[in-house]
């Protein structure tokens, strides 16, 4: 297990399983489609020659199917816990940006409607796959 916040939490049990797939679902979808936001390791710039951050020139039927995905995903968290609510579960998911109630070895009762807006946002994403399902 490595050390993002989505780790995390789940090691703290603050999220459950099936959220925690979901994040990971969710991440996966949205480095496919925009890249990770942050480099791994400076070191492999330095190494590398010059270029842009790996633009391909074709544009594959698998790009459009998870770039489609993404925009029905984002549309449907929005549409159930609201954009702070996406807001949030993307700071934590795809920037990897701790939360403070992270950094406390006691939980603190003022954190958890923080915790419940990211439950929240992790079950629409179980949702919105889980119909997607059905639908196919």
């Amino acid at each position: 297990m490595s050390s993002t916040p989505i780790d995390v939490m789940y090691t703290r049990k603050i999220i459950n399983p099936n959220q925690y797939n979901a994040g990971l679902t969710y991440w996966y979808l949205y480095t496919r489609v925009f890249g990770k936001p942050y480099p791994q390791s400076n070191t492999g710039k330095l190494l590398s020659p010059i270029s842009g951050r790996s633009v391909e020139s074709i544009i594959k039927r698998k790009d459009i199917e998870h770039h489609t995905l993404l925009d029905e995903c984002l549309t449907f968290i929005k549409k159930e816990v609201g954009l702070r609510g996406y807001n949030l579960m993307r700071a934590v998911i795809v920037f990897q940006q701790y939360p403070n109630y992270l950094s406390y070895l006691k939980p603190k009762p003022r954190d958890n409607p923080k915790k419940m807006i990211i439950r929240d946002a992790l079950d629409s994403i179980i949702k919105f796959f889980d119909t997607k399902k059905r639908k196919r």
